[in-house]
C-alpha cells in the first residue's frame, strides 16, 4: 500500500504519522510547495512548487503505479490538480487540518461549516476530512469529518526513567522562539518566583520571523534569548534553538514537568510528545492536544488568561516529585492506550473508505 502526503510545509507534527505508516508496512511520501525551516533530519520530502504543476505535472507525480491513498492539507490548486489526478487512478482522498473536531453550536457555525464542504465539493476536493483536535466537550461534530488521536511511540523503558535528578526538578517548553503566543517568559518568571532550585530547557526554532510576518516577531525573539541567556540564569537555565526533531527525545526524558503557556495552538503536538515519555504535562487550556488528557489523572491544564493559575499549578508539580511521577506515568499509560500506529492507521482507511474499494475490487 502507498500514500502520499500533500502540505504546505512539512512540520514535525507529521514525522508521528509518517512513523504509523512505515510500522503498518506502507511506503510513505511527502510532498511540500515549500522549504521548511523545522529539522526533521530522518525524513527529506520532496519540494515542489505548486504553481508549477499542471494537469500533466500531476499525472507524472502520481506515476503508475499511483497510491492508494492521499491526504492534503494545502489549499494550493496545483496539489489539488495532483489529488484528482489520483482519484481517476482510483485513489482515495482525505483532507487533513487541525480545525477543532466539535464546532460551537448554532446555526450561524453550521452554516459556515456547510459552505466550507460544498466549496470543497466544487472545488473537486476532498470531502471527506480529518483533524486531530477535539474541540470543547459542548460542541456539535462539524461536516463530513472525522477526528482522529495523533499517533505517538512510546519509547523504550519510559516506565523506568528517574525524576528530580539531583533533588532538582527540570522543567522544559518546547515552541518558536520568534512566537509571542507561546508566552516563553511566563515560564522563566514563574520558576523565579519559586524559591527553590530548579533546571529550565528552552527549545525551539530560532529567528524564523520571516516566515509569518504579522504571527511572529523578531523583537519578540530578541526579548527571549536575551532574558534566558541573562547572566543572572547561566547555571539554571539552557536556550536551545533549532534542535533536530531526532534530538527532541533525548529532551523529554531529561525532563520532569513540560510546560505549554500558549495562548492558542490549535494541536500543540510536544503536548503528546511530553505525555509519551513520562513527563507531567502542564498546559493551557487554549492547547488543542488538551483534549487527550484528562485534568489532574495524565497532565494538568491551567485558565489560559491566568498567569497565577499557571505559576501556582507549576510551583505545586516543583514541590511534589512523587506527584510529577504519578501525572508522567499515567500519561504514558493513556499514549500506550489511545495513540497506537496500527489504530491510527485502520481509522484513516475507514474513513478513506479503502476497505470497501479493496473488497468491491
Amino acid at each position: 500500500m502507498k500514500v502520499l502526503m500533500l502540505v504546505g510545509r512539512f512540520h514535525p507534527n507529521l514525522v508521528p504519522w509518517i512513523e504509523a505508516f512505515e510500522q503498518q508496512g506502507w511506503d510513505c511520501s511527502v510532498i511540500v510547495g515549500g522549504e521548511s525551516v523545522n529539522r526533521v533530519e530522518r525524513f527529506r520530502p520532496r519540494v515542489l512548487d505548486p504553481q508549477s504543476v499542471d494537469d500533466a505535472v500531476a499525472r507524472r507525480v502520481i506515476g503508475e503505479p499511483g497510491p492508494d491513498l492521499v491526504i492534503i492539507r494545502s489549499k494550493d490548486a496545483g496539489f489539488h490538480r495532483i489529488v484528482r489526478a489520483a482519484r481517476k487512478q482510483g485513489a482515495a482522498a482525505i483532507y487533513y487540518d487541525q480545525r477543532p473536531y466539535l464546532r460551537q453550536a448554532g446555526w450561524r457555525a453550521f452554516r459556515w461549516d456547510l459552505s466550507k464542504v460544498m466549496q470543497r465539493v466544487w472545488n473537486g476536493q476532498p470531502r471527506v476530512g480529518v483533524t486531530t483536535t477535539r474541540g470543547q466537550a459542548n460542541g456539535r461534530p462539524r461536516l463530513w469529518r472525522h477526528w482522529v488521536r495523533v499517533p505517538m511511540a512510546v519509547p523504550e523503558s519510559v516506565e523506568q526513567r528517574p525524576y528530580f535528578r539531583d533533588n532538582v526538578p527540570t522543567v522544559l517548553m518546547v515552541g518558536r522562539l520568534a512566537n509571542q503566543k507561546k508566552r516563553h517568559l511566563w515560564a522563566l518568571n514563574a520558576l523565579e518566583e519559586f524559591g527553590g532550585p530548579y533546571r529550565l530547557l528552552v527549545a525551539g526554532a530560532g529567528d524564523d520571523s520571516h516566515t509569518a510576518p504579522g504571527k511572529r516577531s523578531r523583537e519578540y525573539y530578541q526579548q527571549v534569548r536575551e532574558a534566558l541567556r541573562a547572566p543572572q540564569h547561566e547555571e539554571r537555565v539552557q536556550l536551545l534553538e533549532d534542535v533536530p526533531h531526532e534530538r527532541m527525545s533525548a529532551l523529554y526524558r531529561q525532563a520532569d514537568v513540560f510546560v505549554l503557556p500558549s495562548t492558542k495552538e490549535l494541536l500543540g503536538i510536544s503536548i503528546v510528545e511530553a505525555m509519551a515519555h513520562g513527563c507531567a504535562v502542564l498546559a493551557s487550556s487554549g492547547a488543542g492536544a488538551t483534549g487527550y488528557m484528562s485534568d489532574g489523572v495524565d497532565g494538568l491544564v491551567f485558565d489560559r488568561d491566568s498567569y497565577h493559575a499557571f505559576r501556582d499549578a507549576l510551583h505545586r508539580l516543583l514541590s511534589d516529585p512523587e506527584g510529577v511521577r504519578g501525572l508522567g506515568q499515567q500519561a504514558v499509560r493513556t499514549i500506550r492506550e489511545r495513540h497506537r500506529h496500527a489504530d491510527f492507521v485502520h481509522q484513516l482507511c475507514r474513513i478513506a473508505g479503502i476497505e470497501q474499494r479493496q473488497r468491491g475490487r
